[in-house]
Formats: structure tokens, C-alpha cells, sequence
């Protein structure tokens, strides 16, 4: 049984990360609603996953990445405080996972990239 959640729980990941590659599709073809849409629905699934398992930093990371990408979304349609909220929440993340482990080098970054896009918000 503990296999077939495992399973299960890799597929559910894999479908949100699949939302979040049409996401970016969309995204570069400017089609905004379409992104947002794609987004959110990755964005939902992760959501559900993360909470059920808050101490895997897999699924945080993926969390936060789902931030980002609404609030780069957010951003481009003009939305500029829900933007900033979503790069604030991906931060939050991104800084509680650093503090769990500050030696890891991708963590320093992730919160470098996210301090960024909130910087870029506040010009």
C-alpha cells in the first residue's frame, strides 16, 4: 500500500508539473489567460501535496516554484499586489527551507532569485 501512494503521489506531482510546462508554453506564447489557467491547476495539485506532506522539500520547492509562476503571471496582466503576494509566499518558503539547510547552495539561490523578483516589484 505504502508503494501505490508513493506511486500515486509521484504521478499527482508529475501532472503538476505538466500544468506548469503548458504554464510556460503558454506564457512565452503570450496567451496569459491560458497560463494563468495552467498555473493554477499545477498550482492546486502541488498545494494539496505539499500540506499532506509539509516536510518534503521536494514538494516545497515545487511549491514555491508555483508561486512564482503566478505571480509572473500576475505581473504581466497588470496585477501587481497579487504578484508580489505570490513572490512573497515563494520567498517565505524558499527562506524556511534555507534555514533547514544553509549549507545547500540551490536554497541561497532560490532565495536570491525570489528577493529579485520582489525587488523588481518594488522599483
Amino acid at each position: 500500500a505504502h508503494a501505490e501512494a508513493a506511486g500515486h503521489l509521484l504521478l499527482q506531482r508529475d501532472l503538476a508539473l505538466a500544468h506548469g510546462s503548458l504554464g510556460d508554453a503558454r506564457l512565452l506564447k503570450r496567451d496569459l489567460t491560458g497560463a494563468r489557467q495552467a498555473y493554477q491547476a499545477g498550482f492546486e495539485i502541488i498545494e494539496r501535496l505539499a500540506a499532506a506532506d509539509p516536510g518534503d522539500a521536494m514538494l516545497q520547492r515545487d511549491l514555491s516554484v508555483a508561486h512564482i509562476n503566478l505571480g509572473d503571471v500576475h505581473h504581466l496582466e497588470g496585477s501587481l499586489g497579487a504578484a508580489l503576494e505570490a513572490y512573497r509566499r515563494a520567498l517565505a518558503i524558499r527562506l524556511a527551507q534555507a534555514a533547514a539547510e544553509p549549507a545547500d547552495k540551490l536554497r541561497q539561490s532560490d532565495i536570491a532569485s525570489a528577493q529579485q523578483l520582489i525587488g523588481d516589484m518594488l522599483r
